[in-house]
């Protein structure tokens, strides 16, 4: 509860070399240096 969950993530660069990332880089943003876009759709649960 009241944690960031990643559900998707779309990563883009101008290069022609296709790159694997996992739902689990998102919290590690280091690994998408270079990149030229990176979006992200996350989900929080709240508790009442």
């Amino acid at each position: 509860m009241d944690k960031e969950i990643p559900v998707a993530i779309m990563v883009y660069d101008s290069g022609t070399i296709m790159r694997s990332y996992s739902l689990q880089d998102y919290f590690e943003p280091s690994k998408f240096e270079g990149m030229d876009l990176v979006q992200v759709v996350t989900l929080t649960f709240r508790g009442e």
